[in-house]
């Protein structure tokens, strides 16, 4: 906040953490110490984090005016995730797994278009190209199977190692896009270095002329 860097998310951040530590102390001092309401505090701090985390990036578009619709698209899924972690924690449980499903698909949505966010934010990404294009198609793929296995729960082996396989190629083709990224933002400074000689500003001791000469031998100009 005082590099006025994303001023307005920052402020929203240090809200939003200093009511979640006021409900925390609360419930440490309050009657009961360590009561299941205490703890249950304790839980809804790490949902509450990990919302600011992930949505960073995305406050971060939507301040830049960069890719609006999909940084407001993962602000409010964000929200939504983070709005529906805090129903599980605080809500009473139920015999239905109906809604703890949805809560992680919402919550691998908002993920994926955090390090959807966090791809097209990479210097240079869209010249890079089709290896911009495979990691984020091999982030949707990791997503949608993930989704698709919370919903069906199959029981085979190759559904797994399928996700595995698309895990790895989403990790590697983020890790490849900052790498390339950075060797790009190198070899453009090497490109702009030059080199400038050395010079000194002096009088001749013999004729007392004023000049500016290199380093190294030079002659009087006089």
């Amino acid at each position: 906040l005082e590099r006025r860097s994303w001023p307005r998310w920052s402020i929203a951040g240090l809200v939003l953490f200093g009511l979640n530590f006021a409900l925390v102390i609360a419930c440490t001092w309050w009657p009961g110490m360590f009561n299941s309401q205490a703890w249950k505090a304790y839980l809804g701090t790490l949902p509450l984090i990990g919302f600011y985390v992930l949505a960073t990036p995305c406050a971060d578009l939507l301040e830049q005016g960069r890719w609006q619709t999909l940084a407001l698209t993962g602000l409010v899924t964000g929200f939504a995730a983070v709005a529906m972690v805090l129903v599980c924690i605080w809500a009473e449980p139920t015999d239905s797994d109906l809604f703890p499903r949805a809560t992680a698909i919402v919550s691998i949505a908002a993920f994926s278009l955090t390090q959807t966010c966090l791809i097209v934010r990479v210097p240079g990404s869209a010249q890079l190209g089709w290896l911009m294009y495979s990691t984020l198609a091999a982030v949707w793929a990791v997503a949608t199977l993930a989704s698709g296995m919370i919903v069906a729960e199959p029981d085979k082996e190759f559904w797994f190692r399928l996700l595995g396989a698309l895990g790895v190629l989403d990790a590697t083709g983020s890790l490849a896009l900052l790498i390339m990224a950075k060797l790009r933002q190198v070899s453009r400074a090497a490109v702009g270095l030059q080199t400038t000689p050395a010079q000194i500003e002096l009088r001749c001791p013999r004729c007392t002329t004023p000049q500016t000469l290199t380093a190294g031998e030079g002659r009087c100009a006089a």
